[in-house]
């Protein structure tokens, strides 16, 4: 399948971590699976470093230096990936839906007609 390369900021003072949502939890909110981390780039001081993660079509959270936000990564209709941001209020309507029963792609439509 298919990724496309995903570059968070990292320093020793904060944690810094992606995942995919596949779902809801009721213990941390959402269902998460933590992506592995791939090439690790340092500055020169050491202090700070760059982490690449290769992320396949799903719903992400997240943790950059410890702010966290959402990213959404689907397969357009050539073939190529698409990425952007995401609301809060999106990705909880994608995880729900996928708790219904929704594949990643029907919840991620829906969710875009109902903020239509």
């Amino acid at each position: 399948m298919t990724t496309i390369d995903y570059t968070l900021s990292a320093d020793r003072y904060s944690k810094t971590w992606i995942a995919t949502i596949t779902g809801k939890d009721s213990n941390y909110g959402y269902a998460r699976e933590f992506v592995a981390r791939g090439a690790t780039e340092h500055s020169r001081s050491g202090k700070t470093w760059r982490i690449t993660y290769s992320l396949r079509p799903g719903l992400y959270e997240e943790c950059e230096r410890g702010t966290r936000s959402y990213t959404l990564v689907w397969a357009k209709a050539d073939g190529e990936l698409g990425l952007c941001d995401c609301s809060a209020e999106r990705a909880e309507r994608i995880a729900v839906g996928m708790d219904a029963g929704m594949s990643f792609d029907e919840a991620r439509i829906a969710s875009k007609e109902a903020h239509s």
